[in-house]
């Protein structure tokens, strides 16, 4: 989805509340509280990822219910946007695959 303002997202997500849906908004940041691993995104989730060059703005990191990090070794210190949700919607079908096994 593609939307010119955080803003309509976030109404969106506020009309799933309202609706009962148990919606979390998850967003990376390489200085996020917990490993991506850890999050449990299995449920009904929003990934919200950033630019390459200044990441999530205000309004999104104040939006999301949680931010995640992805871990990594040696000296790089972010992905850019594609890799980084490649990663994490990867252990989202990782998890989602093994609650149906």
């Amino acid at each position: 989805m593609r939307s010119s303002s955080h803003r309509e997202v976030l109404a969106w997500v506020e009309r799933l509340h309202t609706q009962g849906l148990p919606l979390t908004v998850v967003g990376t940041d390489e200085n996020g509280t917990c490993d991506v691993a850890d999050l449990d995104l299995a449920g009904p989730t929003l990934m919200v990822i950033g630019n390459e060059t200044t990441g999530l703005s205000a309004g999104w990191r104040q939006a999301c219910d949680t931010m995640a990090r992805i871990p990594m070794a040696g000296s790089a210190s972010s992905l850019n946007a594609a890799s980084a949700a490649t990663v994490v919607l990867y252990e989202a079908a990782r998890q989602r695959r093994s609650r149906t096994a």
